[in-house]
């Protein structure tokens, strides 16, 4: 099917395709090199029996224009987290029911997170051109493979959306996906917070006590200094040097230029930076983050956690790095735990539905984890037998 163009012409077309539409595919193009805030260069969208239709937003309001016929239907995404944050900003919302085709996978197989040309691949037996993956989407005209290549992003998006909904259906849990789902979709509209941005910084994980803490203040000047500029983050201080400031903490604008890490261009900050610093320091212990270390016993716990999850996934079929990504492992071996409900707490109703019980037996050594004889590969869970009592 030819994709239809909308810019300056062919909205009319998109708007009455719309208005019957009870759910659409939806994707978008943009760029995120060089800049804070990713620049939408394209919004695709494919609606059942009426085409895919490829909008140019950067033609004057037309999104806005759009905007209240494209929130009305449900959508159909893929991988939909930064598409949805980049569509919330254009359109000032997203539609009230979004589902997501990479979700939906991991909960009815392993693949997670999979690229959409492999699920196509898998589910739908399709092959997808990937050629243009890495296209200047920001030239005008577009050319006739890139249209093209825009348009299958979204051609069969819903066909693949309906394939997994009737896996989800059959292993029951359509319900989990739906509160899958809804989580991403409330959080496309959360703009993480400038104090949050420490924990994004892997080499930090050598760091404890009042090192994060600073780590944290210098993390967040960053992010405000990324956003004020519209520049990548560690384009104005790389991780490397932001850990080295919050080991060393120095206090003067004359000691935080000492580092050869940090770039010339720094100097009009290092006062700024000096008294984040002195911030940090000033904070009393219970303001401290805390965050898992390399090499600690709560590493080895997290670490063991996600591999049974992986286990235990493969076993009853969905992928365990969605069902518990290290984030939350994380946040389990940090936390002392005293009965079951602490345990629904971190890992929120869906994830707690789908391996809370079979989490909170491991994590009570009721359940053995080991490597399938003779595979020296699988793994494989069971119930541990109990142990005979010993006469005395």
């Amino acid at each position: 099917m030819t994709p239809i163009l909308v810019g300056k012409d062919g909205a009319d077309r998109l708007f009455g395709a719309l208005q019957s539409a009870e759910r659409i595919a939806v994707d978008t193009e943009f760029h995120a090199e060089r800049r804070f805030v990713p620049e939408l260069y394209l919004v695709q969208v494919a609606i059942p029996g009426a085409g895919v239709f490829v909008i140019d937003p950067r033609v004057d309001r037309l999104l806005q224009r759009l905007a209240p016929a494209l929130l009305r239907p449900e959508w159909v995404v893929h991988a939909g987290q930064h598409d949805l944050r980049l569509l919330h900003a254009a359109l000032g919302g997203v539609a009230r029911v979004v589902h997501d085709t990479q979700i939906a996978a991991g909960l009815v197989s392993t693949l997670y997170p999979a690229p959409y040309a492999s699920l196509v691949s898998t589910w739908l037996g399709r092959r997808l051109d990937k050629s243009e993956t890495m296209s200047d989407w920001s030239k005008r005209p577009l050319s006739a493979a890139q249209i093209r290549y825009a348009a299958e992003d979204v051609e069969l998006l819903d066909a693949l959306w309906s394939v997994l909904s009737a896996e989800l259906e059959a292993k029951g849990r359509a319900g989990l996906a739906a509160a899958a789902f809804e989580e991403e979709r409330v959080r496309a509209r959360d703009i993480p917070g400038d104090d949050d941005a420490w924990q994004q910084i892997g080499a930090g994980t050598a760091l404890e006590g009042v090192e994060l803490a600073v780590l944290q203040e210098l993390a967040a000047w960053r992010e405000e200094q990324a956003r004020i500029h519209n520049q990548p983050p560690r384009t104005v201080l790389a991780d490397g040097a932001l850990v080295e400031l919050a080991r060393r903490q120095p206090i003067t604008p004359e000691s935080v230029l000492v580092s050869r890490r940090l770039p010339k261009g720094l100097v009009r900050s290092a006062e700024e930076l000096a008294e984040r610093i002195a911030r940090a320091q000033r904070r009393p212990s219970w303001g401290w983050p805390t965050r898992i270390r390399r090499g600690t016993t709560e590493a080895t716990v997290s670490a063991l956690l996600q591999v049974f999850a992986a286990a235990y996934g493969e076993a009853n079929g969905f992928a365990g790095p969605l069902a518990l990504p290290a984030a939350i492992s994380d946040r389990i071996a940090l936390t002392e735990l005293h009965d079951r409900t602490g345990l629904t707490a971190i890992l929120g109703p869906w994830r707690d539905a789908l391996l809370g019980d079979a989490l909170w037996a491991a994590l009570g050594g009721e359940i053995a984890l080991h490597v399938a004889p003779g595979t020296r590969r699988a793994l494989r869970w069971e119930p541990r037998s109990p142990q005979p009592e010993k006469k005395s």
